[in-house]
């Protein structure tokens, strides 16, 4: 999940702290330990201990939606972290491999974990994967350093390069086929780099002082980090502003953007998620029925639900804590079909499986 300490957004996005709060449900999704990333079919991303001896029995990824539950499995090895998902509900990450001394960047799709492999090194991590299927991610490279790479279907992996030094990272993909990193210079100072059609571009001079940017929006929004004020800071005519800026209170930062919604956490210790749209920025704490507290908010959609991880008491005075989904009241009609596609994917797995049986038969 990507803190941060001051966000900022290169895009318009014209907030107030005036309107009134809105209400939400929320859905206990389990007592996960880590929520992950969230997509607009409601379907959700989160991690679990794979056994009660944890670390020893490992770490599991899971899809959680519509009264179902699917683990990703494994490339062999003990555990296996999830990090984004789209809204075909594949999702990308990295899983130990058989006997756990190295890791590879997986695609889920169609109830299939495929290992991605490497540009020639020991591991692979896949970070984002967009609405056409195209993955962004790091991958060690033969003789020490790593590489961006983005991955197709078609194509395979393929390393981007560098801004003239050893390595360089990829911090996410956009719906276009942008990819939004870091690499080193020919001097070995790392540089926020924009990646498109086959040009590594160094922004860092664009962003000016020590701005480090983290991920896309929904339509090519770039938000990312700064200890400066934004005020302060030049970005060639484009509109910077405070994303989330209430009164007596820390800056806030950006971890997921969609369509009107923005979701983070405040600065400071026990720091409360937040959300933010067109209409005010709240705490994610005020919005539910009952005491909780939301220690972070890790991913939002374009109608509006939240995932999160929190704890306390409900409107009865029932305890409770883990990985929660909220959903605005009234809910949108289209909530009628979240989560389908998981029983799509669900179907495709008992499918495979009866093929299996009858190829074995």
């Amino acid at each position: 999940m990507k803190r941060l300490v001051l966000s900022l957004a290169l895009a318009a996005f014209p907030l107030s702290v005036l309107a009134d709060i809105p209400r939400y449900n929320y859905q206990l999704l389990g007592s996960f330990y880590a929520a992950g990333d969230l997509n607009n079919n409601g379907v959700a991303l989160v991690q679990a201990n794979a056994g009660a001896n944890e670390p020893d029995d490992g770490r599991v990824a899971l899809m959680v939606g519509a009264g179902q539950t699917i683990n990703l499995g494994s490339l062999g090895g003990r555990y296996a972290y999830a990090r984004e998902l789209n809204d075909s509900n594949m999702a990308v990450g990295q899983s130990a491999l058989a006997g756990n001394a190295s890791a590879h960047a997986f695609v889920y799709a169609n109830g299939a974990m495929r290992d991605l492999g490497t540009l020639g090194g020991t591991n692979s991590d896949a970070v984002g994967i967009n609405s056409s299927g195209m993955v962004a991610g790091t991958s060690d490279i033969a003789g020490g350093g790593t590489r961006a790479f983005f991955y197709t279907e078609d194509g395979g992996m393929r390393d981007i390069g560098t801004l003239g030094g050893a390595s360089s990272e990829a911090y996410d993909v956009s719906e276009t086929g942008e990819i939004l990193g870091r690499a080193q210079t020919a001097s070995g100072a790392w540089h926020t780099f924009l990646y498109k059609d086959g040009v590594m571009t160094d922004i860092q001079s664009t962003l000016g002082h020590d701005e480090i940017v983290y991920g896309f929006g929904p339509n090519g929004e770039i938000f990312g980090r700064s200890t400066y004020e934004l005020d302060d800071i030049p970005y060639h005519g484009a509109v910077l502003q405070r994303a989330h800026w209430p009164s007596d209170n820390y800056p806030g930062g950006i971890d997921d953007m969609a369509n009107g919604y923005m979701i983070g956490t405040y600065g400071g210790v026990r720091a409360p998620a937040i959300l933010a749209t067109h209409d005010g920025t709240y705490d994610v704490d005020d919005l539910v029925p009952g005491d909780w507290w939301y220690f972070y908010a890790s991913g939002v959609n374009d109608h509006g639900q939240i995932l999160a991880y929190g704890g306390g008491t409900d409107e009865y005075g029932n305890g409770a804590g883990g990985v929660m989904l909220l959903s605005p009241v009234p809910e949108p009609a289209a909530y009628g079909m979240l989560g389908l596609g998981l029983g799509i994917v669900a179907l495709a797995r008992r499918r495979k499986a009866a093929a299996a049986i009858s190829r074995s038969a």
